[in-house]
């Protein structure tokens, strides 16, 4: 029976992991690996009592720590099963993981375009509503009363409604493949909730059309009634405040949008091009999967003209994973420092462009080297208290070198301290340095050398670029994501707008007359109308900047390096959006200048 694709955990098959404690008890010298609180590997799943207190059993595991620790840094916490997709993305060997934060952001993202289309929806509404003036006039005239006339308008908004929901499923079925590739995730329908989704989208979008309906008779019910005869511009020059109120509301909106998109695609070209402390060009990665033959392909490798140097490691680097070990803080004893662990084969400090400060490179002259010397980095170094680090010993290990901080992880994450250790039988990646530009001469060379060593395994390569990449694909996911919602909110804003545009352009046609007839020009004419826009665009922009502010800069402290928000991306936000609203107002506002005088002022 398979697993149901929508469960937290997922396998292909289960297999007892006790072979692998021997492996681990030999990797790190110790003998009882499957029991060990210093080196805990294992998610421990518990099967609680219905009824039962988890503050107990959590206070129960408390008072465990001092009994196995000298002087416990650390507490233990149980989480219920189905919190662990959504709440849980840091934990490790959970199957699959969620993020609440994500969510969350997904969802405000949602309302805001909602919230766009509704204010289009009223602007729009209020536009049609002026043109139909002299009808709601004559109703009103033969005794039609105001609930009456409010009760049509929420029709019109029903049958809307009921026209373009269908529609809207079918475009969402059509999407989903590009929005899986998107999220790189297969988004489920599940059958037994469609019927919930359904009614869900439909009382939502209902609730929208309903809420905009009732925005119309709250404006219809200050006119008077010879007031609606008198003039079929019953929303005019004067009165549009609330227009230009929702107008500049869909452009903070909008401005936001844009802001987040530059910032976000800023830190993600910054992740790309910091300096992580190795060579990040040049350098291709094989699992090896901790082959005998290990050895001996790289041997034959090493021949090639194109390679420079040839080693391997147990992880790759920039590494996604961890290893750790409790240290003690060299001149406070009874303090604990948590210090990750890195394997390395010879050679591997020097392929990847790793600087040696102090000390000396792991070396095949020193036989201990293999059995016990390690290298620390510079955090470990200060962390841990240590002021003459070379002959250091740190428990099983002889410290005999320092290298430079690198960044172990992605730049989420500050640098840790981390101890370098030298092993051979656990390598899991080789790495390969090769002269720049000679790439696809040197694959085919690694790919036949390959399948001479490891001919029941299967050639797969990985360049340190595409796992640099790989590794911040949320950000580049959220940058496009943020792009495309920008892209949805203006041409959802666009909708009001242009037909906004169009009517004032309609209602000013005597005005748009008389300019002419003295002499204005039809560039002035555009301008005129231009000219508002823009004042909009300019209050919608301060109006954001302390907004994308509180919001960038929480996602921004989520990094442990990060740029800084800088005045050039508000005033990029302001001259794309002005850009975008002057094509948008053109062609009415030129169409407009271009009428015959004479013609505008027989009409009027």
């Amino acid at each position: 029976m398979d697993i149901p694709k929508n469960s937290t955990l997922q396998a292909d098959c289960f297999i007892n992991d006790f072979w692998s404690i021997d492996e681990i008890n030999k990797a790190f010298n110790i003998e009882n690996s499957d029991i060990s609180w210093e080196h805990d590997f294992w998610t421990t799943w518990i099967i609680v009592n219905p009824n039962i207190d988890i503050k107990s059993i959590e206070y129960q595991l408390e008072e465990l720590l001092p009994k196995h620790f000298d002087n416990p840094n650390r507490n233990y916490s149980l989480q219920c099963l189905s919190d662990v997709y959504l709440h849980s993305s840091q934990i490790t060997n959970t199957g699959a993981k969620g993020d609440i934060d994500n969510l969350k952001f997904l969802i405000v993202i949602a309302f805001l375009i909602i919230l766009i289309a509704t204010i289009n929806y009223i602007i729009l509404s209020t536009v049609i509503t002026s043109a139909r003036a002299k009808e709601i006039f004559i109703r009103k005239l033969f005794g039609a009363k105001k609930k009456h006339i409010n009760f049509q308008f929420l029709m019109d908004s029903t049958l809307i409604v009921l026209m373009v929901f269908p529609i809207a499923i079918v475009l969402m079925l059509i999407s989903l493949p590009f929005i899986d590739k998107l999220f790189q995730a297969q988004i489920l329908i599940i059958k037994s909730n469609v019927a919930v989704f359904l009614l869900i989208s439909f009382s939502a979008t209902l609730l929208v059309a309903t809420f905009s309906s009732f925005i119309i008779p709250l404006i219809l019910s200050k006119l008077k009634l010879f007031s609606i005869n008198k003039s079929s511009n019953i929303v005019g020059r004067k009165k549009h405040l609330f227009q230009r109120f929702l107008i500049i509301t869909q452009l903070v909106i909008f401005c936001s949008f844009v802001t987040c998109t530059l910032l976000v695609r800023s830190q993600y070209n910054y992740a790309l091009k910091i300096d992580p402390g190795f060579y990040n060009q040049n350098i291709i990665l094989i699992n090896v999967y901790n082959s005998k033959g290990y050895k001996a392909f790289l041997n034959i490798i090493e021949t090639n003209p194109y390679v420079i140097k040839t080693s391997g490691a147990m992880l790759k680097l920039p590494s996604g994973g961890s290893m750790a070990i409790m240290l003690p803080h060299s001149q406070k004893g009874d303090q604990k420092i948590k210090v990750e662990k890195f394997d390395i084969d010879f050679g591997y400090l020097e392929t990847m462009g790793l600087k040696l400060i102090k000390g000396r490179d792991f070396s095949r002259q020193f036989g201990n080297d293999l059995q016990n010397s390690c290298i620390l980095n510079e955090t470990a170094v200060k962390q841990l208290g240590i002021t003459k680090p070379i002959g250091k010993q740190l428990g099983y290990y002889n410290v005999i070198g320092v290298v430079k901080d690198f960044n172990l992880h992605s730049i989420h994450n500050d640098i840790p301290p981390l101890m370098i250790t030298l092993t051979e039988d656990y390598i899991a990646q080789a790495v390969i340095s090769y002269r720049p530009g000679n790439l696809n001469n040197l694959i085919p060379f690694v790919k036949e050398s390959w399948e001479e060593i490891f001919p029941e395994k299967i050639f797969a390569y990985s360049r340190i670029e595409d796992l640099v990449e790989q590794m911040y694909s949320n950000e580049q996911r959220l940058s496009i994501m943020f792009s495309i919602f920008t892209l949805v909110a203006f041409i959802v804003a666009s909708f009001g707008l242009f037909g906004l545009t169009l009517y004032i352009a309609q209602s000013r046609t005597k005005e748009i007359g008389i300019k002419k007839v003295i002499g204005c020009s039809e560039r002035s004419i555009v301008f005129s109308f231009i000219k508002d826009n823009i004042i909009n665009v300019f209050i919608a922009t301060l109006i954001s900047i302390p907004i994308t502010v509180f919001l960038m800069s929480d996602w921004l402290n989520s990094f442990s390096y990060k740029i800084t928000i800088e005045w050039w991306i508000y005033g990029t936000t302001f001259l794309l959006t002005t850009v975008l609203i002057i094509i948008t107002v053109f062609t009415h506002s030129y169409r407009a200048a271009k009428m015959n005088p004479t013609l505008a002022l027989r009409l009027e």
